[in-house]
């Protein structure tokens, strides 16, 4: 009785290994696995600041509005989104990324995921208080925005490598990216020894399960 309660605990933790296995990948494939494909194209190189663009940010009706705060209502239509906006002054700092074709033009992005929100902007900052992202955006400008200055940076292969590079000022480098190879090897590792923990047990319990019968006289 002992070894049969025993095999059974074993093998309810073997199939909840597995489940937990499996929601693993879905949830790292939309994260970790998927940006990682999104960005396996940039590769690191350097910039060099050429130009800071600040047209943009002396005006506040120039400012790129926000959500800072979104909420979800229940309304007679159904479920809506309503959000609280906020502003930010857009700056945008040019760099000549150093490629093996020479030098190319490109808009230099603090992140994957700021460029994906405001891609005519280097980086954005949304608090509820504008002044606090004036103070963000002018602290970013500081730091990365002197010209002459140089960086390590990741730029598209795929877009400023291409025999149809056109310099139109709409190529984009990354000071960032959003994963790198250690994040993208665990995220598939993990996963995957916790899927192989739960076969073995489910074999294991299967196994001694199948051999306590085989003993059993009834």
């Amino acid at each position: 009785m002992f070894h049969l309660k025993r095999n059974t605990l074993i093998l309810l933790s073997g199939i909840a290994l597995i489940i937990i296995s499996f929601t693993l990948f879905l949830t790292l494939n939309f994260t970790v696995i998927k940006s990682y494909h999104d960005e396996s194209s940039f590769k690191k190189t350097t910039c060099t600041v050429r130009d800071v663009e600040t047209h943009k940010m002396n005006s506040k009706e120039d400012w790129y509005k926000c959500p800072w705060k979104c909420t979800i209502n229940h309304t007679p239509d159904g479920l809506k989104t309503s959000c609280e906006l906020s502003e930010f002054p857009c700056l945008r700092i040019v760099v000549d990324v150093a490629t093996k074709n020479g030098l190319k033009s490109a808009i230099l992005h603090e992140s994957p995921e700021k460029y994906r929100k405001f891609s005519d902007c280097s980086t954005y900052y949304c608090n509820m208080d504008s002044v606090v992202n004036e103070k963000d955006v002018n602290r970013f400008r500081k730091k990365y925005g002197i010209i002459g200055s140089k960086m390590s940076c990741y730029y598209n292969v795929d877009s400023l490598e291409s025999d149809d590079y056109d310099d139109d000022g709409q190529e984009h480098a990354l000071l960032r990216l959003t994963y790198n190879t250690a994040s993208y090897v665990n995220s598939i590792i993990w996963p995957s020894l916790c899927g192989a923990a739960g076969i073995f047990m489910i074999f294991y319990a299967l196994f001694f399960n199948f051999k306590s019968k085989k003993k059993s006289p009834y």
